[in-house]
């Protein structure tokens, strides 16, 4: 029994440069990667000084709020109130100076 012969499928050929979509004068000088590295890494700005590009940063941050000193402030209130209860709640240690 002989072995089959693979079959080599005809590659479809490009459609003529004169079907071509017309292009912009940008986007003839870049293509798919060219974009992807222009979007998502930045040649300067914050992301270049701690490794995060703004993109990472809005993907990857649970904080949905801009203002974040007004969050800050609302948590620092926030905990020194919780603490206040935590000291009225405990009894006060004895200490040799008393």
């Amino acid at each position: 029994m002989e072995p089959a012969a693979p079959t080599v499928q005809p590659r479809a050929q490009p459609p003529p440069p004169d079907v071509w979509p017309p292009v912009g004068s940008e986007e003839e000088f870049y293509d798919c990667p060219d974009y992807y590295y222009l979007r998502d890494f930045p040649a300067c700005g914050a992301g270049r000084i701690n490794g995060r590009t703004r993109r990472e940063r809005e993907l990857r941050t649970n904080w949905l709020v801009p203002g974040g000193h007004e969050r800050k402030i609302a948590q620092k209130l926030l905990n020194s109130q919780r603490k206040r209860r935590q000291r009225q709640l405990q009894p006060r240690p004895r200490t040799r100076l008393t």
